[in-house]
């Protein structure tokens, strides 16, 4: 079977949580309360994506990096948390990844699998985000640096094919800009 009842899918441009499967008709609650009833047959000749058809998903957090800040250090302060966080799956490995944006910002992809199910995403990123900082500033408690960030990385879930920046329906992490001295600052530039 492709998907079941209480499962979350995107078939064709329509995503939900499968609400009823019957003989003629499938129906979705939408990400915003709406119901979406669609033709089997419309249905089974679209891509689905079953969101909910494995334990483990991909996630990802960006933190964007100022031009000044140490980079081999913020990377291993992103090996160091990825390996102090538990639920973390060791395969597929996580991965750490700086890049320049085609917009020209340097940010740090931190890529890495858990059972979605045990743990909160959102909960798990601000843990992530807090021993990163923590651990690029030489303190145990980053709270003080994420103090007063403003919008600049995003939480992500799926694979390569997903739109950036989506967490399910559209929920998003923000965090602040890594700096020297492992100092969080609001960031100026576009997302």
């Amino acid at each position: 079977m492709l998907f079941r009842s209480g499962d979350h899918v995107a078939i064709g441009d329509c995503e939900g949580v499968v609400q009823t499967i019957a003989l003629r008709t499938t129906a979705l609650r939408t990400g915003d309360g709406r119901l979406a009833v669609m033709p089997n047959l419309t249905v089974f000749q679209s891509v689905i994506l079953n969101s909910t058809a494995f334990d483990q998903r991909r996630y990802s957090v960006t933190l964007p990096v100022d031009a000044a800040t140490d980079l081999p250090l913020l990377v291993r302060a992103a090996h160091s948390a990825l390996a102090a966080l538990g639920g973390v799956a060791a395969e597929p490995a996580p991965t750490v990844q700086p890049r320049v944006e085609p917009d020209g910002r340097r940010v740090l992809a931190v890529s890495f699998w858990f059972d979605y199910r045990a743990h909160d995403p959102e909960a798990v990123s601000g843990e992530l985000l807090s021993r990163i900082w923590g651990a690029s500033s030489g303190t145990a408690d980053a709270s003080s640096a994420t103090a007063g960030a403003g919008p600049v990385s995003t939480l992500t879930e799926g694979s390569e094919a997903r739109p950036t920046g989506v967490l399910g329906e559209g929920r998003t992490r923000d965090v602040g800009v890594a700096r020297p001295g492992g100092r969080a600052t609001p960031h100026s530039g576009p997302d």
